[in-house]
């Protein structure tokens, strides 16, 4: 994390975005990744069911924050689910439970487990990630960005 934020100490990087998650200013308008909304548009419109699956925070008022974010951004009723879990908890429960579908995410440990749940998992490439994908990532598949999806973006 000390690329992304020129801080070496995880734990008060840890510490700075659960207090942003909390409901700094800017959380509850969090922009869209560039293509995400038309990816998200032609998926629903193809009949795809789209959950969102994120570890902001479990916290009721972080919740309604990023819920209410991506109802603004994408439209409400846009996601069947939107499952918020605690910062940093590991993503395989919730993904071996879901039916094997496109999974995108940030973080290396997170496309992995998608990969274990069967899914097809991508790691997008992110200003905090970059060094991870630079590195390698372990050989997880990577895209620049939701265009390189072929999803019509």
């Amino acid at each position: 994390m000390i690329g992304w934020t020129g801080i070496a100490d995880r734990s008060r990087v840890v510490a700075l975005i659960e207090e942003f998650n909390a409901g700094a200013p800017g959380f509850a308008d969090l922009p869209p990744v560039e293509g995400a909304v038309e990816a998200v548009k032609n998926l629903s419109r193809a009949g795809f069911e789209l959950v969102v699956l994120t570890s902001c925070s479990d916290a009721p008022e972080t919740r309604r924050l990023r819920t209410g974010n991506l109802e603004r951004v994408f439209g409400a009723g846009t996601f069947s689910d939107i499952v918020c879990l605690a910062l940093d908890r590991p993503k395989i429960d919730v993904l071996r439970t879901l039916p094997r579908a496109l999974f995108v995410d940030d973080l290396p440990k997170n496309v992995e487990a998608g990969l274990a749940a069967g899914h097809d998992a991508h790691l997008m490439m992110s200003s905090h990630n970059e060094e991870m994908i630079r590195a390698g990532a372990g050989g997880l598949p990577w895209i620049a960005g939701w265009g390189d999806l072929g999803l019509g973006t």
